[in-house]
């Protein structure tokens, strides 16, 4: 039997031993099945639909089923619960130069979806269309590194006027985004009557 170290105690990880618990319940707590009652109340599970809590509708195999039975038999409710992922912490699927690459892009561009960026690393050849990352699991690395675009697009000016204070007089100074208009041309002002 799997060591109980090794195993999940978080809420979700309970919520999901207990679904498996809720599906076996009557079979462990039973002993007086007839010949073939027991399988055929098996085969009777794994033909419906069960719903998942956090998950949705899920079908169930009769070797699952079986297995969760024995699982709960040895070890009681937490031989239900899910194991720790091995390589947690880990990434499976995106190395750090994509990664990398999928930060410096968003940087270059902040608006760029990430649907956009995952199509830019595949026609660079960084991706393949077999090996393709959901689109989640690449927000979720830029976001750790601050490159998600709601971070970034956050960071950035707006293009309007902000107003600090500064100095001892708690003078207002104006920061404005570069203006690329020289001003107006001296000699196409109008003279509006006020003496040189």
């Amino acid at each position: 039997m799997t060591d109980d170290r090794h195993r999940r105690d978080d809420e979700r990880a309970l919520t999901l031993a207990l679904f498996r618990y809720g599906l076996v319940a009557d079979l462990a707590e039973r002993e007086d099945f007839g010949p073939g009652e027991r399988t055929a109340r098996i085969r009777e599970l794994a033909s419906q639909t069960h719903y998942r809590p956090g998950h949705g509708p899920v079908k169930v195999s009769e070797r699952t089923l079986y297995a969760w039975l024995a699982a709960f038999r040895e070890g009681g409710l937490t031989a239900l619960l899910p194991l720790r992922r091995k390589d947690l912490g880990t990434r499976r699927v995106l190395s750090d130069e994509v990664i990398q690459r999928a930060v410096q892009l968003r940087k270059e561009q902040a608006k760029r979806t990430t649907r956009t960026l995952l199509d830019i690393l595949r026609l660079e050849d960084l991706l393949s269309a077999e090996a393709m990352p959901h689109r989640s699991t690449l927000d979720r690395h830029l976001a750790l590194l601050g490159a998600s675009r709601r971070q970034l697009l956050r960071r950035s000016p707006r293009g309007m006027a902000r107003r600090s204070l500064t100095g001892t007089g708690r003078v207002p100074a104006m920061a404005f985004p570069p203006c690329s208009h020289p001003g107006p041309d001296p000699q196409r002002t109008p003279d509006i009557g006020v003496p040189a």
